[in-house]
């Protein structure tokens, strides 16, 4: 019928996979993507988003690798810190994304830690893992 139309309603997970395809901006994103794609979920989904920002951003230079070791060391700021990123598994492993989601996960830590105090705990919002 010409003239008339029915907009289709996005579900959230519609909208979050919408998301992540956008940033499959280079062969490193796509690969992650290829890689953990099937196994990020709603909740995960915007960290996921995240984290294909950072391949893009640090692809964007060059020599991945390096960029990759370099935010690795740069979210170092203690000796736990390295003591957590060998339980994650950093130091014996050459996956990139397994990397930069160990970076993720210690900005995460060092958000938490250094939070002001208050009565009601402010927890980050969702996808907020820099």
């Amino acid at each position: 019928m010409t003239g008339e139309h029915r907009e289709t309603d996005l579900s959230e997970s519609d909208v979050l996979e919408l998301d992540i395809l956008a940033l499959l901006q280079t062969a490193e994103a796509n690969a992650a993507f290829d890689t953990y794609g099937p196994v990020v979920t709603t909740r995960t989904a915007p960290q996921f988003a995240d984290l294909l920002r950072m391949i893009n951003a640090l692809a964007a230079g060059g020599d991945f690798e390096s960029a990759i070791d370099a935010e690795v060391f740069a979210a170092v700021r203690s000796p736990v810190d390295i003591s957590r990123l060998e339980k994650f598994g950093v130091f014996a492993t050459s996956d990139p994304v397994l990397k930069l989601t160990a970076v993720q996960t210690l900005r995460t830590i060092h958000d938490a830690e250094t939070a002001p105090a208050s009565s009601e705990a402010q927890l980050p919002a969702p996808g907020d893992v820099r």
